[in-house]
């Protein structure tokens, strides 16, 4: 569970980042 939560974490990053 905790592993999801931060890999949803880094993509919301990972796309803010890209925009």
């Amino acid at each position: 569970m905790h592993s999801q939560f931060g890999f949803i974490w880094y993509n919301s990053l990972d796309r803010n980042i890209k925009n």
